[in-house]
């Protein structure tokens, strides 16, 4: 909203500009209606008062109505024994991203607001000193209240009200950090829960391969045609046989080992785009053992960093 304003002395004019079309039609309403205590068209922020009756009622509105979105919020966490509301309050960082930034919004407007009036007061205080300096004097003969203490009396209540509204804004503001910081919390505690239901059951396979594996490996060696068994049949007896090669099976079996070692090792201290570049190039084998060499100690350094970092 922009206010423009125009005063010769003896009267105004107002501009307002980006207003709401709630605040046009109360502010028409109120000057038009009859007031016991007119606005002294002499004082030139007497105008202001009326604009500021109206910009109260939205600030007041726009505070409040984030409390009860706050509100709404938290009545969702009551429901302890709700699986549902529960999962979607941990998991709607979204809408308090939303409220948040209107939050920061009213704050900003109304500090504005309040340092405004102030100025505003400030400045009357100066042009009326200028102007007319026998209004900041008392009349001894009929002893009524100055004139122009009226308008400075309302922009004084307003600027309390102001004031008020901040401080109902910074407690709607720590209450929604708190709530933000609950659902952090709540919703690390669930996902806790599924790592720690997910190790079990990872140590429940870990546990059943520990059982079956031993045995899974046996029956594999002498399920290969290394070896050979032959029943009893009449009158030859039974045979247990095995091929003089059957030391293919532990060299083949070692440089399987060996090779899976070996790549698990390079995938974990090098990166794998270091990798692909090397595949890629021309003249990968020049300096190749010196360039793996320096990878190997970045990556074990980086390894050693994030340990510490992890321990810190």
């Amino acid at each position: 909203m922009t206010f423009l304003t125009y005063w010769n002395g003896g009267a105004g004019v107002m501009f307002c500009i980006n207003t709401p079309a709630s605040m046009e039609k109360n502010l028409i309403t109120t000057l038009e209606k009859e007031d016991p205590t007119p606005l002294d068209a002499r004082d030139p922020f007497a105008m202001y008062i009326p604009l500021m009756d109206e910009i109260v009622k939205l600030y007041d509105e726009s505070v409040w109505s984030i409390r009860d979105v706050l509100r709404r919020i938290e009545k969702i966490r009551e429901f302890e024994n709700m699986d549902i509301l529960n999962l979607q309050y941990e998991s709607d960082f979204s809408e308090f991203q939303e409220i948040m930034r209107h939050s920061i919004h009213i704050g900003e407007v109304l500090s504005v607001s309040t340092k405004n009036i102030g100025e505003m007061r400030q400045c009357r205080e100066d042009l009326l000193r200028l102007f007319h300096p026998e209004a900041r004097q008392d009349s001894a003969a009929d002893n009524k209240p100055r004139v122009w203490d009226k308008t400075d009396q309302r922009m004084k209540l307003h600027a309390q009200i102001f004031g008020n509204l901040k401080h109902r804004q910074e407690s709607n503001h720590e209450r929604l950090r708190t709530e933000i910081s609950l659902a952090y919390n709540l919703g690390a505690q669930r996902d806790s829960k599924v790592l720690k239901a997910d190790s079990k059951a990872m140590k429940t396979v870990a546990s059943l391969t520990m059982v079956y594996l031993p045995a899974t490996f046996v029956s594999a060696i002498f399920s290969m045609s290394f070896f050979n068994f032959s029943p009893a049949d009449g009158d030859k007896p039974e045979r247990w046989t095995h091929s003089s090669k059957w030391w293919l099976f532990l060299v083949g079996a070692a440089a399987a080992t060996a090779v899976t070692v070996l790549v698990w090792y390079i995938l974990q201290n090098i990166e794998p785009k270091d990798v692909v570049k090397d595949l890629v190039s021309k003249d990968w084998w020049k300096d190749l053992p010196k360039r793996w060499e320096d990878r190997f100690k970045r990556m074990r350094q980086k390894n050693g960093n994030n340990v510490k970092a992890a321990e810190a």
